[in-house]
């Protein structure tokens, strides 16, 4: 699957497989839709600001303005107790969220966890000094450099003056 999948009626696999990998809470982004209770999204929560989806890392606030730009309907954050509310929402007769199994889980956590480990590591790599690689040797004197500070994040050069 791709992460475009996990954001079509499975983002509900996805953020039990970051669930069960990293511990953080679930929330359901619920509503009305059609005179009926809805659950438009689900995801997990990072920290008290910031929600993770298969899309990745966003403000939590995101998760309600997103359907609200999108249809107009308004939505709220209903904190889930765990993995078992998720569980009773895919198997529940009104279909608050599609079927999911513990394979469909298993292959999220796959998924999330590679892209997981990939993002630290290119956070390690761009957090140091990078030796191997020299763009003065390379005569590239003129670019900025893009390295992240651990504290400070990306490192922007100033605009030029017009």
């Amino acid at each position: 699957m791709t992460s475009n999948d996990y954001m079509m009626g499975r983002c509900h696999v996805y953020a039990v497989a970051l669930h069960r990998l990293f511990e953080w809470p679930l929330v359901a982004v619920t509503g009305v839709h059609e005179g009926r209770l809805s659950v438009f999204h689900v995801a997990a929560i990072k920290t008290p600001d910031t929600a993770v989806d298969a899309r990745g890392e966003m403000p939590v606030e995101d998760l309600t303005d997103e359907q609200l730009a999108h249809d107009g309907s308004v939505t709220w954050l209903v904190p889930l107790a765990g993995e078992g509310d998720v569980w009773r929402m895919s198997v529940a007769s009104d279909g608050y969220l599609n079927p999911m199994t513990e394979d469909d889980i298993e292959e999220a956590m796959e998924a999330a966890a590679s892209v997981w480990e990939a993002r630290e590591a290119l956070e390690r790599a761009f957090a140091t000094e990078r030796p191997w690689f020299d763009d003065e040797k390379l005569g590239r004197t003129d670019l900025p450099d893009l390295r992240r500070s651990a504290t400070a994040g990306p490192v922007f050069p100033e605009p030029p003056s017009p």
